[in-house]
């Protein structure tokens, strides 16, 4: 009699220890992380070459314009970016400035295996809670991280 009783509590605490381990992890709250976390992604499929899944980082208006076909050859100019790396970003509002480190490789032409080094602003908006690339800033924020 116990048995059975035993094996029925034994398998709710075990169901319940499971629930537990299977929860999400917290949403992170803060913006700054979250949004380098986005551009790195970004531009991670855009240097893996999975540029319908870049295609859905771009905000609203841009999927709207363009479709992805129209998308993906905008993109075929005959550069391979072979890095992509945050260095800062600056937050103001719902507006995001990443400066980010590139290299890249000219198809054709001979550049060094590393790529050629380069700088520069990406632009980021935050619609509806989800940071999104823009390809250029709806305003001009109050600080720039600059060169």
């Amino acid at each position: 009699m116990k048995r059975p009783r035993l094996f029925i509590i034994g398998l709710i605490v075990l169901l319940l220890a499971g629930s537990c381990a299977h929860r999400p992890p917290r949403a992170v709250s803060d913006p700054e992380s979250v949004l380098k976390a986005r551009a790195t992604a970004y531009w991670q499929h855009r240097i893996n070459g999975e540029l319908a899944d870049a295609y859905a980082f771009e905000i609203p208006a841009t999927r709207e314009k363009a479709s992805l076909t129209n998308y993906i050859k905008s993109l075929s100019n005959g550069i391979l970016l072979r890095e992509a790396t945050v260095q800062r970003l600056t937050l103001d509002g719902d507006q995001g400035i990443v400066r980010m480190k590139f290299a890249f490789r000219l198809v054709g032409i001979y550049t060094p295996k590393k790529g050629i080094p380069m700088q520069g602003n990406d632009y980021w908006e935050l619609i509806d809670g989800t940071w999104y690339h823009a390809y250029r800033a709806k305003a001009s924020p109050k600080k720039d991280p600059g060169p």
